[in-house]
Order: structure tokens, then C-alpha cells, then sequence
């Protein structure tokens, strides 16, 4: 077992004033990571650490892992994988288009991931930019895309064959450590025209709906909207329009913003409500386990990348379950870096008779909808179907 070396983030990534260490959770999993067989301890772990500005109420993570490690060694999420990706697309450019009125504008994607965005962008952009440090270097002049792999802070923008006027970024802020460097180099390269467009998971949803299961290495900053303002406004951004996604994260903002002044907002989070309800969250876990464990010879369903995170939270971590399912082919008889439990594909086994516990909470919904099973227990809800 390796325990993985840190840093500590102990200024506000907003305002840099000082923060309060409020969750501890020692010896944490990496999400995402997958093993070719089992091991009997995780091959790496770190400790994890939340904390909340003393100033204005920013909730973040203490304890910081290395971005090098964090993307580069065995980081698989890739979101062409997600089964919320299309549906969650459509919204995120449906937005863009009501407010984006020029036609073929150049498209710089930070975070491009697999590029998954971009592809369905292609007849609306004129031209595409991808940057992302899991991607590798290329120009495709005929398709008029191009991809440099590394972080958007290293990339000279020089090297683009085009300037960009229109900039997104799906789901990374939050994971970006210097907040304030990233966004002075997007003030120093927009035009006053430029229009950014990001979209991030809602932290206020995320304490309000006891989802500390997903706080995790790779997310520093877990921002509201008032919060993710008042980092724009710092930084001589102004909010344009905003929409609401509930179907991603259980709630995520997307926002479009540009150059401007904008009254700086007050957030809402508080650290009473953070502990507070964090309390309920291990108490309504100790419940599920406790149910779960009457129950044998039970399968769970949905290796996703936050298993491990949520197998974390529960007492017995998932320890009785031996086999998870999962439809992706690509994970069939692997095995996660912290869970014991093999990873099967999901036309290998009749559940008709069988009892399933759902391993991967935003997919419940649609794993419900899917199986067939002589009982499903949720993992978020007390409650057996």
C-alpha cells in the first residue's frame, strides 16, 4: 500500500483568506482506479481533508494530490462513458446556442477529456480547440480541430491556429487548484466579446442532499453559484446568464460569463450545516449497511468511478458483496483498488432470482430501469423494491 504525498491548500482558492479544517477522512481511495486482479490492500490511498473559508464561506479541499499523479497514472474516467453524457450535452449546448447567436465561432474546450464534446460540436463550430493533459498533441486541418495534451496553464497560446471567441469547460474548474492564475491567464487571452461558458457540480445540493460520498482527490473546490460568481467577479468576469442541470451530480450550475463588473455575492454554505449534516449522512449510512448485510449472496450494480468513495462511507465497505456488475465490457474482470469485490459484465449472470444492491448512486435510475431483479436495495434511500 502507497501512501500518496500531499500538499496543503490552507488559503481560501477565492479570496485567500484562511480555512478552517472541518471533515477528516483518513486513508481515503482514489476514484476511478482500476486493477487487473485482486489486491489486499489498495495500492494507493491518501488522507482527505475539507475545509471552509474563515472569510467567505468557500468550501474546499485541505489536503491537495499532486494534478501529475491525479491524471496521469492510471486516471480512466472518460466521458463518452458516462450514461448522462448525451442527455447532458444537449443541455449544456442548447444554452450556448440561445446566447451564442455568431455563427461558426472557434470553440476552445478546457478539459476536452476524449473529446467527446467537441465531436458533437463540429457542425456548429467553425473550428475546435481541445486541451487536456490525458490527450496527445495533433492538428487535423481537414476536420478543423485541434488538440494539445497538457494543462490549459502550461499551453502557449500562441501555438493555436486560431484564435478563440467562444470558451467551455464541462466540469473542471473544480478541479483546477489555482484558481486565480487560471483565471487571469483567461482575462489576459479573452476579448471583451469573448463568451465563457462552464458548467461545475453544485456544492449546495451536494450538502443539502447528503451527498458526501461525492467529495473526492480529484474535486479541490466544491462551488455554489454565489460562490463560483464571486471567483468571476474577483477576477473582472461578470455573470451573463445561468441555467440549472439537475440531472448531473444531482444538481450542477452552468454559467456563461465575459469581461464586465458585477456585484460580488455572499455564500451560503456554513460550517455548521456542513458537520451537521454530515452527521446525517454517516447515521443513514450505518442504517443501509446494517440492512444490507441481512442479505446474502447479494450482487452489486454500477462499477462506476465513485464506488470506491461510496464503499468508503459504508462501515462494512462493501466487503460482503463479491461480485459488482457493470455493463461496460471494458471492465469486465477487473477489480477496483480498494473493493475486493470482481468486476462482471452484465451478460454473464441472470438476476431474475437474485437480490442487487445498486454500487453506483447517480446511475440508480437508470440501473433500475434496466434490470430485471427479485430485489433491488438503493444505496441512497432506505428502501428495498
Amino acid at each position: 500500500m502507497n501512501m500518496i504525498m500531499e500538499k496543503r491548500l490552507d488559503y481560501c482558492g477565492i479570496c485567500g483568506s484562511d480555512v478552517k479544517e472541518l471533515l477528516t477522512f483518513p486513508e481515503f481511495p482514489f476514484a476511478g482506479r482500476f486493477m487487473k486482479k485482486v489486491c489486499e490492500q489498495p495500492e494507493y490511498i491518501a488522507d482527505l481533508s475539507l475545509g471552509i473559508c474563515n472569510r467567505c464561506n468557500h468550501v474546499q479541499l485541505i489536503t491537495i494530490v499532486e494534478p501529475d499523479f491525479l491524471y496521469t497514472k492510471g486516471y480512466t474516467y472518460r466521458t463518452s462513458k458516462n450514461f448522462l453524457t448525451d442527455s447532458n450535452q444537449k443541455v449544456f449546448l442548447e444554452f450556448i446556442k440561445e446566447l451564442y447567436t455568431e455563427k461558426s465561432p472557434t470553440v476552445l474546450d478546457i478539459g476536452c477529456n476524449d473529446l467527446s464534446l467537441l465531436s458533437v460540436m463540429g457542425d456548429y463550430a467553425g473550428y475546435r480547440i481541445g486541451v487536456d493533459p490525458i490527450q496527445s498533441d495533433f492538428i487535423d486541418n481537414h476536420n478543423k480541430i485541434e488538440v494539445h495534451g497538457n494543462f490549459i496553464e502550461e499551453i502557449n497560446w500562441s501555438a493555436f491556429q486560431t484564435k478563440p471567441n467562444l470558451i467551455i469547460s464541462r466540469h473542471n474548474i473544480e478541479h483546477i487548484l489555482d484558481t486565480s492564475k487560471f483565471l487571469n491567464i483567461l482575462w489576459n487571452k479573452a476579448e471583451k466579446t469573448t463568451l465563457l461558458v462552464f458548467e461545475f457540480p453544485d456544492a449546495e445540493a451536494m450538502i443539502n442532499n447528503l451527498r458526501y460520498d461525492q467529495i473526492f482527490h480529484q474535486h479541490i473546490h466544491y462551488f455554489t453559484r454565489d460562490s463560483f460568481t464571486q471567483l468571476i467577479n474577483l477576477h473582472g468576469f461578470e455573470v451573463v446568464a445561468s441555467k440549472y442541470n439537475t440531472k448531473m451530480w444531482g444538481g450542477s450550475w452552468i454559467i456563461a460569463f465575459r469581461k464586465g463588473n458585477e456585484t460580488l455575492s455572499q455564500n451560503k454554505l456554513n460550517d455548521k450545516l456542513i458537520v451537521n449534516n454530515y452527521e446525517q449522512f454517516k447515521s443513514k449510512n450505518v442504517i443501509i449497511d446494517e440492512h444490507l448485510i441481512k442479505y446474502s449472496d447479494v450482487y452489486g450494480y454500477g462499477a462506476g468511478q465513485m464506488t470506491p468513495v461510496f464503499a468508503y462511507h459504508l462501515p462494512s465497505k462493501l466487503s460482503t458483496i463479491k461480485i459488482i456488475i457493470d455493463d461496460d465490457h471494458e471492465k469486465d474482470g477487473k477489480y477496483f483498488d480498494y473493493i475486493n469485490a470482481k468486476i462482471v459484465h452484465s451478460s454473464q449472470i441472470d438476476l431474475s432470482s437474485s437480490t442487487v444492491f445498486i454500487t453506483s448512486v447517480d446511475a440508480a435510475a437508470t440501473i433500475i430501469n434496466n434490470i430485471v431483479a427479485r430485489k433491488i436495495i438503493l444505496p441512497n434511500i432506505l428502501l428495498t423494491i
